[in-house]
C-alpha cells in the first residue's frame, strides 16, 4: 500500500513542470512576442521547431504577423499569462502559454504552444485572436483579385485560409 501512493505521488510529481520550466517557457514566448512586436518574422521564424515548419511556411508565418500589425496597430505589454498548461505524450512535452493584450485598434489574445523538448524551447505552435482581425480581413479580401477556380476561366474571390495550428 505505502509503495503505491509513493509510485503514485511520484507520478503525479513527474505530470507536472517545475517553476523553472515553466519560466524558461515564458521566456521563449517573450522573444516570439518581441519578434512580433518589431514585425520581424524571420526571427519569429528561426525559433519555431520542425512541426511548425512543416504547416506554416515563412511566408505564412510574415504574412500572419504582418496581419496582426495591420488589424490592431502597436500592442502594449503582455503581463502575466491569463492560462498556462502544461501536456507530456508520445508527441513531445509542451507548454501552452495565452496572454492577453490591449491594442491600438483592440484587444489580442495570443496562445504560445512551447516545445519543452528543445533547449532552449521552441515554437511548436501560434495563435491569436481579436475582434479588430474581422474589418481587416473583409477589406483585405475586397482588395485581392479575382482568382480562376477552374481551368475555364471562370473565377471568385479567393475564401480566406485559418494557418492556425
Amino acid at each position: 500500500m505505502r509503495t503505491g501512493l509513493i509510485l503514485a505521488a511520484l507520478m503525479l510529481a513527474a505530470a507536472c513542470s517545475s517553476p523553472q520550466e515553466i519560466q524558461s517557457a515564458r521566456t521563449a514566448a517573450d522573444q516570439a512576442r518581441a519578434s512580433i512586436d518589431a514585425n520581424d518574422a524571420a526571427a519569429f521564424y528561426q525559433h519555431t521547431t520542425p512541426g511548425y515548419r512543416a504547416v506554416t511556411s515563412a511566408a505564412q508565418t510574415a504574412q500572419m504577423i504582418t496581419a496582426i500589425h495591420y488589424a490592431l496597430g502597436a500592442c502594449g505589454p503582455a503581463g502575466e499569462p491569463t492560462n498556462t498548461t502544461w501536456n507530456r505524450s508520445t508527441n513531445g512535452y509542451f507548454i501552452t502559454l495565452t496572454y492577453a493584450r490591449a491594442c491600438d485598434k483592440g484587444p489580442l489574445t495570443e496562445t504560445y504552444v512551447m516545445s519543452m523538448d528543445t533547449n532552449p524551447p521552441r515554437l511548436q505552435g501560434f495563435n491569436f485572436n481579436s475582434p479588430a482581425l474581422l474589418p481587416a480581413i473583409a477589406e483585405s479580401a475586397e482588395h485581392q483579385p479575382a482568382q480562376p477556380d477552374n481551368d475555364n476561366g471562370d473565377s471568385q474571390q479567393p475564401a480566406n485560409v485559418d494557418t492556425a495550428q
